[in-house]
């Protein structure tokens, strides 16, 4: 300063002013997932600048409003944390620079975490293997979810449902089998939130029907006391299947009841006899079959029908003769009918001209080389697999 006369005098550093940086600003923080499960990892990233120096970061997690984990300062701007439990997960974030000025931001970063679905780990039962009348029991395990398990059993016999349980908090269900099947069981598992799992197609069980034995005859009785032969172990050339066994009528004979008997030439059915099974004289070098009256089943010429003829069941393996003609009431030829006969060409047709020939009907007929078509005839033929040796035979038409 200088007055009029040009004095001048100064006064220095007046007026001092202390300028400190800004103090750090937290601009947000985002998270990897908004929704997750238990034992999800979460991942929260800050964003801030400003302040002075090096920003460092510390998270304090919460569930539910309440701190589960308290992190420490450090230079990495995220922080991850493994749910251990279902609830809404948030973070605090503090952040401080170099001189100690610290900001915070409370409630960020919200997730929902929920409880994982149970899981279904495996399904035993007490045998593999059972009869009609026994007791199977089924245990599931399973795991995870929330709150308490509930279980809930279907009951499958051969791929069929044929009980449903409802839920219930014990693991284990039990079912008594009335008939012969493949049994097995659909377990549904559900937690308190609802969240459902299930495992289907467990615990295979294969029941059969108890068997009876009397003389070469094994059987099994179904709830009316009539005897099914399943297996027939004589050794004789002939014979006549009787009527009944140990006073329990005969109306069935069972699949393979009489395969591998490969003595029996000559074999006559009782009148009693209702029931005939797919394959049941499969092996059986029989040259004739013979039916003593009955409502069911007649034989002509040696070979096996139904009563009314539509049906052709059973060709007998040796019977004399290279061709055959099948009779023009037939409308279906039964699986394994000429399994393995020598015939070596074949005249078919119906006055239906509808003809149905069964999976397997002309299996191992090695011989055959040619099929006839009556003219007229079969404007609907359905073949079923495992007869190569008919399609690849020579077909002619008339």
């Amino acid at each position: 300063m200088k007055d009029a006369a040009g004095t001048v005098v100064n006064l220095d550093k007046a007026g001092s002013v202390t300028v400190a940086a800004a103090p750090p600003v937290i601009s947000g923080v985002t998270v990897n997932k908004t929704s997750a499960t238990v034992g999800d990892t979460l991942t929260w990233t800050a964003s801030a600048s400003g302040g002075s120096g090096i920003l460092q970061y510390c998270f304090y997690v919460f569930k539910n409003g309440s701190v589960v984990e308290r992190g420490s300062y450090g230079t990495a701007k995220t922080y991850s944390y493994q749910a251990a439990a279902a609830g809404t997960y948030t973070v605090r974030v503090y952040v401080k620079d170099s001189s100690g000025t610290t900001v915070s931001l409370d409630n960020a970063g919200r997730v929902t975490v929920s409880a994982a679905p149970p899981v279904i780990s495996g399904v035993t039962v007490n045998k593999t293997s059972a009869d009609v009348g026994d007791t199977i029991t089924w245990t599931a395990a399973a795991s995870g979810g929330s709150g308490t398990l509930q279980y809930c059993f279907y009951v499958f016999k051969d791929g069929s449902v044929t009980e449903r349980g409802s839920y219930g908090t014990t693991t284990t269900y039990s079912y008594q089998p009335t008939a012969a099947g493949t049994y097995t069981v659909r377990v549904y598992v559900k937690d308190t939130s609802g969240s459902t799992v299930t495992m289907d197609q467990a615990g295979s069980v294969k029941v059969s029907n108890i068997t009876y034995t009397s003389g070469n005859y094994t059987y099994e009785l179904d709830g009316s006391g009539n005897a099914t032969i399943v297996r027939f172990t004589g050794t004789n050339s002939s014979v006549s299947i009787p009527s009944s066994l140990d006073g329990h009528p005969v109306t069935g004979i069972g699949s393979t009841a009489f395969s591998g008997c490969n003595r029996l030439v000559n074999l006559t059915l009782p009148s009693t006899i209702t029931t005939i099974a797919d394959g049941a004289f499969r092996d059986c070098p029989t040259q004739d079959f013979s039916v003593s009256g009955g409502n069911s089943f007649c034989a002509v010429g040696g070979v096996l029908y139904s009563k009314d003829k539509s049906t052709l069941i059973r060709y007998p393996i040796k019977k004399a003769g290279d061709s055959f003609t099948v009779p023009d009431s037939v409308t279906e030829i039964k699986e394994y009918a000429f399994y393995s006969c020598s015939i070596e060409s074949i005249t078919i047709g119906c006055t239906s001209n509808v003809l149905s020939i069964a999976e397997n009907a002309f299996a191992s007929c090695t011989k055959l080389h040619d099929v006839y078509v009556r003219a007229n005839s079969l404007e609907i033929l359905t073949v079923s697999e495992g007869n190569s040796y008919l399609n690849n035979a020579e077909w002619h038409y008339n």
